[in-house]
């Protein structure tokens, strides 16, 4: 049984693939940069039609998915990918935390919940990724 992203991206023998979806534009680009040396491939994407397509396309080893966005929020974004791919492990990132809509979410099985304002430092970065088993390359 695989236990960890790394051991995944070693199966497949490639880097773990991690979606993050986020309408923040200053978000996608901090994650972008902090990632540089890890062994993974993110995709970035602002919203959640996109995300729920490029999920339909392939699995992703890892989402990490903004609860609210515009259009498509990460509710209902959440929930068809769920419904396209039961399993796909998802990490919820929102600074609006809801008892009701995390509750809902959980009920359907989220991975983890990441909450907003989080200084996004290296460290923290870094710490959210072990806590994957992702590690920087040698």
């Amino acid at each position: 049984m695989i236990s960890s992203l790394e051991e995944l991206a070693r199966s497949k023998g490639g880097p773990a693939s991690i979606l993050l979806v986020d309408d923040d534009q200053a978000t996608l680009e901090l994650f972008r940069a902090l990632s540089d040396g890890y062994n993974c491939e993110w995709e970035m994407l602002p919203n959640g039609k996109m995300a729920v397509d490029k999920v339909r396309e392939r699995p992703f080893d890892l989402v990490m998915l903004d609860l609210k966005m515009p259009g498509n929020g990460g509710e209902v974004t959440f929930t068809k990918i769920k419904l396209v791919r039961p399993r796909q492990p998802v990490v919820i990132i929102s600074g609006y935390l809801d008892s009701e809509v995390i509750l809902r979410l959980q009920k359907i099985g989220f991975c983890a919940l990441i909450q907003k304002p989080t200084l996004y430092t290296p460290e923290f970065f870094q710490d959210m990724l072990g806590t994957f088993q992702i590690r920087k390359r040698q």
